[in-house]
C-alpha cells in the first residue's frame, strides 16, 4: 500500500464517529473468530456422528469463548485507555474538529492493529520515552513491530505497537511534532 493510499484511508477513519470506528476495526477479527467457530462446530459434528448434538454446546461456548478473547477484549481496552485519556484532558474524540487538516496537524492520532486501535491526543504525550523494533520468531514465523513508549502528563508510562515499517513509525512521529521525529529517526530501522 503505498503512502498516499494509506494517509488516504487514514483520513477516512477519522472522518467515522467512534462507535463506526470501533465496528470497522472490529470488524475483520468478528468475521474470522466466526469462521473459525464454524469450522469448529463442522468438526465437532463431524468427529461425533453417533450424537452430533452432545458436542454442539460445547463448540459454540469454545467458540463464544474465542469471539471474547479475538475481538471483546482488545476493543474494550482500546475503549478504555480512550476513555481514560478523554477523562484526563477533558477532552472527547467526537468534539474534534480538526478533520479537514492534513495528518500532521491534527489533535488525534489513529492507529490499529487487528482489533486493537489507538486515538491519541497530542497533549496527551507529554514525553516520548523510547521508540523500540521488535523482532520475534516463533515457530519459523517472523513478526516485527514497533512499539512506543511515552509519559503522560501525570508520569505514567504508556505504551502501543506500530507496524513494522518504518513509514509508521515516522508517520507517528511526523504528527507528534518535528523535534521529536529527528530525535528517533535511525538508519539501523529500515523497512522490514
Amino acid at each position: 500500500m503505498s503512502y498516499k493510499t494509506r494517509e488516504k484511508k487514514i483520513s477516512d477513519f477519522y472522518a467515522l464517529p467512534l462507535w463506526r470506528l470501533v465496528l470497522h476495526v472490529g470488524a475483520t477479527c468478528t468475521i474470522l473468530s466466526i469462521v473459525i467457530t464454524l469450522l469448529l462446530v463442522l468438526l465437532v459434528v463431524c468427529a461425533s456422528f453417533r450424537d452430533p448434538g452432545a458436542y454442539l454446546p460445547l463448540a459454540l461456548g469454545f467458540g463464544l469463548l474465542l469471539f471474547l478473547c479475538i475481538v471483546v477484549y482488545p476493543l474494550g481496552q482500546s475503549l478504555r485507555f480512550l476513555w481514560r485519556e478523554e477523562r484526563s484532558l477533558g477532552l472527547r474524540y467526537s468534539d474534534r474538529a480538526d478533520g479537514a487538516l492534513p495528518e500532521q496537524e491534527r489533535d488525534w492520532f489513529f492507529h490499529s492493529i487487528g482489533s486493537r486501535f489507538v486515538l491519541l491526543h497530542r497533549n496527551y504525550v507529554a514525553k516520548l520515552k523510547e521508540i523500540r523494533l521488535f523482532e520475534e520468531t516463533a515457530k519459523g514465523h517472523n513478526a516485527s513491530f514497533y512499539t512506543v513508549l511515552f509519559e503522560d502528563g501525570v508520569g505514567k508510562e504508556h505504551s502501543f505497537r506500530l507496524e513494522h515499517l518504518a513509514s509508521e513509525k515516522q508517520r507517528f512521529l511526523d504528527w507528534l511534532s518535528p523535534a521529536n521525529a529527528s530525535d528517533f529517526c535511525h538508519e539501523e530501522d529500515a523497512e522490514v
